[in-house]
């Protein structure tokens, strides 16, 4: 008698169920990742645009209070004259955007020193900041402008 060899086909069912679960997940995981993909972009760029604004925020209010100060002590003969002129040479170039921050504020209420060492004049104002925000993303910068007229400004 020639027995034939039959094979166990119980395992077909499930094996095959297994691979249609694989190649579902594997779709909606694609889907998922090219859909999220566009949203990081976005959201990449808006972090972007923010960081070059305040970078640019910043750089306008130390430039600001170089060519004030520069323009004060042109034009002033003491101490006090150059605080005075400082001031209004800092209100014309007031231009009210948005994030400027508190430096115009702290000017106009005489929250700054500037004092007088040999021939240079050191304008010093504590405590600054400027800001951005884009979507849902906000960002502050603080710092402190040291600044000895005739070289360039610095802030830490």
């Amino acid at each position: 008698m020639l027995m034939k060899n039959k094979m166990n086909k119980k395992g077909d069912i499930p094996t095959f169920a297994l691979l249609v679960i694989t190649i579902f997940l594997v779709i909606i995981t694609w889907t998922t990742f090219l859909s999220s993909d566009k949203d990081l972009k976005l959201s990449s760029q808006q972090v972007s645009n923010t960081f070059g604004e305040v970078e640019f925020k910043h750089k306008y209010i130390i430039k600001i209070a170089e060519l004030s100060l520069t323009e004060a002590i042109q034009s002033a003969k003491n101490i006090e004259e150059v605080k005075s002129k400082f001031q209004e040479n800092v209100a014309k170039h007031n231009i009210n955007i948005d994030g400027q921050g508190n430096f115009f504020g702290k000017i106009s209420k005489g929250d700054f020193t500037i004092s007088k060492e040999d021939d240079f004049y050191n304008l010093e104002i504590k405590n600054l900041s400027v800001g951005a925000q884009e979507g849902n993303n906000e960002i502050v910068r603080n710092f402190d402008i040291n600044l000895k007229a005739g070289e360039k400004a610095s802030s830490t």
